[in-house]
């Protein structure tokens, strides 16, 4: 497992981005046409991701409260994971994307905050230790 970013929702993804890179001094990395950005924070891979609310609520059609920050975590084995979560006892929700392609799944502490655990087929946890990927 690696730390991979620090995710949070935002209402409007322009001016979150704005406020990042001009007022922050964050480097926009890549910005997805669905609505997140990623911002490199660091100039050495720490990155954040700005995620419209409104696909979060595409995504989590019954989810109404804005959603908190939250930790994505990369791993190789997405269902070995989810697995032992779920034998811990831990509360988690459904899986989202396909196998084959990036995947993910939010785990939740006691108090309700959310751990967003990532596979990306092409980008595995030890390439990323080395330093090979983004």
């Amino acid at each position: 497992m690696k730390l991979k970013e620090t995710t949070y929702h935002v209402r409007n993804l322009s001016e979150s981005i704005k406020h990042y890179t001009e007022k922050l001094g964050g480097r926009l990395v890549r910005e997805l046409p669905w609505g997140v950005a990623f911002i490199d924070m660091d100039g050495q891979g720490g990155l954040i991701s700005l995620f419209s609310v409104e696909t979060y609520y595409l995504e989590q059609p019954n989810v109404r409260d804005f959603p908190g920050p939250k930790v994505l975590i990369s791993v190789d084995d997405l269902d070995e994971i989810r697995n032992r979560l779920m034998d811990n006892g831990v509360v988690v929700g459904p899986v989202l994307g396909e196998r084959g392609d990036i995947r993910g799944f939010e785990a939740f502490d006691p108090d309700k905050n959310a751990i967003f655990y990532l596979e990306d087929p092409n980008e595995s946890v030890s390439s990323q230790l080395r330093g090979d990927t983004a």
